[in-house]
């Protein structure tokens, strides 16, 4: 695949009310680089007023695409958001992207053969999720973002990266420490609060699904995801 550019920095606007006549804030700007095709993108997301810029969020949604289908999802302005807040939090402006958008059936190839573990419910499939790496920083920015507590935030410090969400709050490390959430307490013996690392593929994976039954179990019940 040919290397591409995009360059966003204004067009039509979709309204925030809830930051109508707010005082200006920042732009939100992500510069962002795929690891695998160096293809690049500059794009302010959200303008001075809070409004998302629906041409950026296009653009980003077609530079986060599931490349081993060439599909496109419009992603969630959310998690874009945690991703801006993350970087700026550890003074950085720009981060390579791993994994974006999947479809399910790639998701389900995944599951397959990753030797990390993937949920069957990832976030990744609703456009909800990314995966970074940042440069010397990448330690810090997993640790800005559970300070957050707006989403899921997994730290793979053998594989050097952070995955985002805007899905439940929740967090995981491989080779760490899971904090017990009510998604995973099905898996943890009485008494127990922790999962301690590292976590083996058949865990990891086992985690995955408890996740994702949890996420259904949740929305079903409109905690995270009202309508």
């Amino acid at each position: 695949m040919r290397r591409r550019t995009f360059l966003i920095a204004v067009g039509a606007t979709i309204v925030a009310p809830r930051w109508a006549d707010a005082a200006p804030l920042p732009e939100r700007r992500l510069r962002l680089i795929h690891g695998d095709t160096n293809e690049t993108i500059d794009a302010v997301f959200r303008n001075s007023d809070g409004a998302v810029n629906d041409e950026a969020l296009a653009a980003l949604s077609e530079f986060l695409r599931d490349r081993h289908v060439e599909e496109i999802k419009s992603y969630e302005p959310a998690v874009l958001d945690i991703l801006w807040e993350s970087l700026g939090k550890v003074d950085r402006d720009r981060a390579t992207v791993l994994s974006g958008y999947r479809t399910f059936e790639t998701n389900e190839k995944l599951r397959r053969t990753s030797k990390i573990g993937v949920a069957e419910g990832s976030q990744h499939i609703y456009g909800r999720a990314i995966d970074i790496y940042v440069d010397g920083k990448i330690a810090n920015v997993a640790k800005a973002a559970r300070a957050m507590k707006r989403g899921g935030v997994g730290w793979y410090p053998q594989n050097k990266f952070v995955h985002l969400d805007c899905g439940p709050v929740r967090e995981w490390t491989t080779g760490g420490v899971l904090p017990a959430s009510a998604g995973f307490k099905n898996l943890l013996a009485p008494g127990v609060t922790q999962f301690k690392g590292p976590f083996g593929k058949q865990q990891r994976i086992d985690l995955g699904h408890a996740l994702a039954k949890a996420q259904y179990q949740q929305r079903m019940r409109g905690i995270f995801f009202p309508k």
